[in-house]
């Protein structure tokens, strides 16, 4: 597998359809075992797979943002009280990233796959 990660999407599209990548692909043609699969991720998609699942289409994006949303809330509401208190000693600016590191720890590994399995059939709708 080859993941390529481009700046914008007019970059992407050039690559995709440029003689250069053609001639890449024409000089390994020999070594590829199966059909060339190309899928386009623009932000938070990966939030909404579920596990061991081929991946779908991302749901739509305000669809995303409501579901974003609310595993903010859930964090804020529950996590963030409970850390203030041990977090109120340190500077300002650790506080925010310590507090952002685990938000984002919580909504990737534990919040966003639970809301995307609960919400399966809205958000894949």
């Amino acid at each position: 597998m080859i993941a390529l990660q481009f700046d914008s999407a007019a970059n992407l599209e050039a690559w995709l359809s440029s003689k250069v990548r053609k001639g890449w692909i024409d000089r390994v043609q020999p070594l590829i075992q199966e059909q060339e699969s190309v899928q386009v991720l623009t932000g938070l998609e990966g939030w909404f797979q579920l596990p061991k699942q081929a991946a779908p289409a991302a749901p739509k994006r305000y669809k995303q943002a409501i579901s974003v949303w609310v595993g903010v809330m859930i964090v804020s509401l529950f996590v963030h009280p409970l850390l203030a208190p041990v977090m109120q000693y340190l500077p300002w600016l650790l506080r925010v990233a310590v507090s952002v590191a685990i938000t984002v720890s919580l909504l990737s590994y534990v919040i966003m796959p639970r809301l995307s399995r609960r919400f399966k059939s809205w958000l894949f709708a």
